[in-house]
């Protein structure tokens, strides 16, 4: 973890060493922090610095106040001690330190937005984004007397809340092109709250609705945004969007292509694997591992429900797995229901019951089944039917949407507007709208759950899909257990995805680790560890997807330097695409154009590896940096040696959580070397190591080297 984290989305939050700092003995100085954090590309002059914040005073005073502001500024952040600086202070010039060790929301959030479309982390980055945008920037900040810094400030809010009401719509639009409504829908909310003049946001929303059976409260969002744009502006919506609602009110059939975010998406010719085809490749090189889905979807059928969790780090292909998986059983012989929801729980608590309150909107607002052409009509009068009779025990967990949207507005998602007028609501919401329900227990809450499934079950085998359990909370995952306990004869299939070097809050009853093992104890459980999975069938399969001419000295080199995961695999193939060195031929078949440079590290590869990297201390850091000099396998003592850490803490770190919490290296055992007893490990992925050893200097590794090898020479000598 960084030593000091600044958060300058919502109010002005300073921590330091995990402790919050309220040393700054004036505004100015917070907001000369702000502005070199956010203007931190180059260095800035003194006297500027100084005028932007004590404007029309004698220069004497200006060049006083400015230095006793920075001198309060270093002290409140501890920078005289620490390395590298988080400033870097000439007698000219003030900059912050990109490389310091500091974490800015507004630097992070700048770098995970410019991820290409084409990245297949692309989605989870401009998630993380969205999640660091908890408000305006220097929300309800002020600043006496400083006009500049003012405009500043509000220029700077106004093009980061604009772009993150562009970030909301892209993953909005993202998911509703997946046929995930219930993702898509807060994304479109949350939009539309930033810039009420979105009208991108505003179709989506609008045909979402639609989409779902709520034609009047689509129209009701056109009517409130075309009043507002006519009070406020004085113009008319667009004609993209007046055609939206024209098409709603008519009832007519919409066929609207969605927008795509304007990134260039489009590959090069010569890029691989052909543009549309990296999700199809990466399913078709996982067909063990769907073997082992569609196992789990054939014991459904026959009413023995079961788990399956999809584990793997970042860009090891658990979502085009999954996404192949659930489409190909859509269209299978027995169609099946799918609904899909993910945890949110990524910086602090998150919403109680999340994704299952997604994946129920979904069922229940008959987003079920494919949407393709010539399919027969939906099921809706069925379901319908179904939560009729369910209504009365629905109350319960309606009750639970007061951490989201109203009571009233579930209950429409739920029931149908048939069963809304066919039957009253529950006496708990028929009092005042500022009524606040009591919660059902939570026993109670789990088994109205369990039998609404069932039920829906009756109709169709179902599936749920639940993303990112890694940031589950802990009514997710007491629900999760429960319904999980009860799939023995049921139609239920859930299948639960997550990064296992995610952190797992402690505080959490359940933790994700232990549900895992206690319910692969029961029949039909399964796991598939994608990060352990056979690298030279990925390899094979992969390559097998396009013509190609390539050699076993070539396939065997590149498995060398991936190790077969699936994201380091594509982006070196497309890497040395755009290098030149590999390329199509007459024929239009992939082949080998001169000496391969097998030392690129592409950008996608880099950025993943650095993101766990920067999550380690200082001397963890340190550690993996001395084992990086002795290679992919290394031994503890020598590099707790090299690195000044004492080799009993060393090995505590090494197979505590470095291991099991950020998964950079593994045990491989304790071996004799010259009579003494050492203990091995290895990096997780070669390039792990390659990244550590490229990232020191000359001066570094020959000083690390000296280390090892005198670590060395001892052991021989013992």
């Amino acid at each position: 973890m960084a030593r000091l984290s600044l958060f300058l989305f919502g109010p002005f939050q300073l921590t330091l060493d995990h402790s919050v700092a309220a040393r700054f003995e004036s505004n100015k100085v917070r907001a000369l922090l702000a502005f070199l954090t956010v203007e931190c590309d180059r260095p800035h002059p003194r006297h500027a610095l100084a005028e932007l914040f004590w404007p029309a005073q004698p220069a004497p005073a200006v060049r006083s106040n400015f230095r006793r502001a920075l001198a309060n500024l270093r002290t409140v952040i501890d920078d005289r001690i620490a390395h590298p600086p988080c400033l870097l202070i000439t007698h000219e010039t003030v900059q912050f330190n990109p490389q310091g060790d500091a974490f800015v929301d507004i630097a992070r959030y700048r770098t995970l937005v410019k991820t290409p479309i084409t990245e297949l982390t692309w989605a989870e980055n401009l998630a993380e984004a969205a999640a660091l945008y908890r408000g305006p920037f220097l929300e309800g900040f002020a600043v006496n007397d400083c006009p500049e810094f003012e405009q500043w400030m509000t220029i700077t809010r106004s093009e980061l809340a604009l772009s993150a009401a562009t970030v909301l719509c892209w993953l909005a639009e993202h998911h509703a092109i997946r046929a995930k409504g219930a993702l898509a829908l807060p994304f479109f909310r949350r939009c539309l709250a930033i810039d009420p003049y979105h009208e991108a946001a505003l179709r989506g929303l609008m045909r979402l609705l639609a989409d779902n059976a709520q034609r009047s409260a689509a129209l009701l969002q056109y009517a409130t945004f075309r009043r507002r744009l006519l009070d406020d502006l004085g113009a008319e919506p667009e004609a993209q969007t007046i055609e939206v609602a024209e098409v709603i009110r008519q009832g007519r059939s919409m066929i609207v292509s969605r927008p795509q975010p304007p990134m260039d998406t489009a590959a090069s010719d010569a890029g691989w694997p052909t543009s549309g085809r990296e999700t199809d490749c990466v399913a078709i090189a996982r067909t063990e591992q769907l073997a082992l889905l569609y196992g789990c979807a054939k014991q459904t059928e026959q009413r023995h429900g079961c788990t399956a969790f999809v584990v793997g780090e970042s860009g090891s292909g658990k979502t085009s797995l999954l996404c192949t998986f659930v489409s190909q059983i859509r269209r299978s012989d027995q169609p099946w229901l799918a609904a899909f929801g993910a945890c949110t729980a990524l910086l602090g608590v998150g919403d109680p019951y999340q994704p299952f309150i997604d994946s129920v909107r979904m069922l229940a607002g008959c987003e079920i089944g494919t949407r393709h052409e010539n399919e027969p009509p939906s099921d809706h009068a069925t379901v319908a039917s179904l939560l009729r009779a369910e209504a009365p025990d629905w109350a319960n967990l309606a009750q639970i949407e007061r951490y989201g949207e109203t009571c009233i507005d579930l209950w429409e998602r739920v029931a149908p507007a048939s069963l809304s007028t066919a039957q009253p609501l529950n006496v708990a919401f028929s009092g005042a709208s500022d009524a606040q329900p009591a919660f059902a227990s939570q026993p109670s809450l789990h088994h109205q759950l369990v039998r609404f499934l069932e039920r829906l079950a009756l109709l169709r085998p179902l599936l749920l899909e639940l993303d990112n359990l890694q940031w589950a909370d802990a009514g997710t995952l007491s629900l999760l257990f429960h319904l999980a306990q009860r799939l023995e004869h049921s139609r239920i299939l859930i299948v639960g995805a997550y990064r296992p070097s995610a952190r797992i809050r402690a505080e959490y009853s359940y933790p994700l680790s232990e549900i895992v093992q206690e319910l692969r104890q029961q029949p039909g459980a399964v796991l598939i560890d994608l990060d352990q999975a056979d690298g030279r069938q990925f390899v094979d399969a992969l390559l097998g997807c396009e013509p190609n001419r390539l050699d076993e000295e070539f396939r065997t080199d590149l498995l060398q330097h991936t190790e077969g995961h699936a994201l380091f695999t594509v982006e070196m193939l497309r890497a040395l695409s755009e290098s030149g060195h590999f390329g199509r031929d007459q024929s239009g078949c992939w082949r080998v154009d001169g000496k391969i440079d097998w030392d690129i590290l592409p950008p996608r590869i880099e950025a993943l590896i650095r993101r766990c990297v920067d999550c380690l201390s200082a001397a963890d850091r340190a550690l993996l940096n001395a084992a990086s000099v002795e290679g992919d396998e290394f031994t503890a003592e020598m590099a707790a040696a090299a690195s000044g850490i004492d080799p009993t803490l060393a090995i505590e770190r090494l197979s505590g959580d470095l291991t099991t919490r950020y998964c950079m290296v593994h045990a491989i055992g304790v071996r004799r070397h010259a009579c003494v007893a050492v203990t091995r490990y290895r990096f997780r992925h070669h390039l792990f190591r390659a990244y550590l050893y490229a990232a020191l200097d000359e001066v570094q590794r020959e000083r690390l080297r000296q280390a090892v090898a005198a670590q060395t020479k001892r052991l021989l000598i013992m």
